[in-house]
């Protein structure tokens, strides 16, 4: 049996992992909390195709993919503190434009342009977010607890996928009042094809 400092060190170093590692966990929650709405949103308030709403969806992923490599020049130079540091901003401004363009539907053009900046803004916190957390918490506690830090890491942001999918359920069910009961059976008949060979 430990003694009672060693497990109060074992609980320190681990709370201090979970501090960084929640960093992944807000990021993806970010990302993610608005996918569930945002199609819907710009093909049936704003009026636009089904194309349109795929290119700003889109444009995250191409900003996130240009991003990464910067992210990883700005953790070698200076640390991985200043990428977490953007990526949060990155995220707050990304939520204050969804917000204006939720209040600028009237103008489709506006709101749409908003939402397009704040895709490009929500890729380039992912960029960031993507590894500087859990390099954080190991320059944090050393190099001894990389494991434990990409575990937590894992933890953190396999966690927001079980959210995401509850929240997605509630939003399209709750929000848009759409049936979501055909959905599911569609997604498991993929997975299961897909796996299956």
């Amino acid at each position: 049996m430990l003694s009672k400092s060693l497990q109060k060190t074992a609980l320190d170093y681990r709370f201090q992992i979970a501090s960084y590692a929640i960093l992944t966990f807000y990021g993806y929650f970010t990302i993610g909390l608005s996918l569930a709405v945002l199609p819907i949103f710009i093909h049936e308030t704003l009026g636009y195709n089904t194309i349109i709403a795929g290119a700003v969806i889109g444009s995250q992923y191409i900003m996130t993919f240009f991003m990464r490599a910067y992210a990883g020049t700005i953790v070698d130079k200076r640390g991985p503190k200043p990428a977490v540091i953007i990526s949060m901003i990155c995220f707050m401004i990304t939520g204050i434009l969804l917000w204006a363009a939720f209040y600028t539907s009237a103008s489709p053009l506006l709101s749409i342009s908003l939402l397009a900046l704040s895709r490009l803004l929500t890729g380039c916190g992912e960029g960031m977010v993507g590894a500087s957390p859990v390099n954080w918490a190991i320059l944090r506690v050393g190099d001894q607890h990389t494991s434990t830090a990409i575990s937590y890491n894992g933890i953190f942001n396999y966690s927001f996928h079980g959210y995401r999918r509850t929240i997605r359920r509630y939003s399209i069910a709750t929000i848009w009042q759409l049936d979501y009961s055909g959905i599911d059976p569609i997604y498991w008949e993929c997975w299961a094809r897909f796996y299956s060979k």
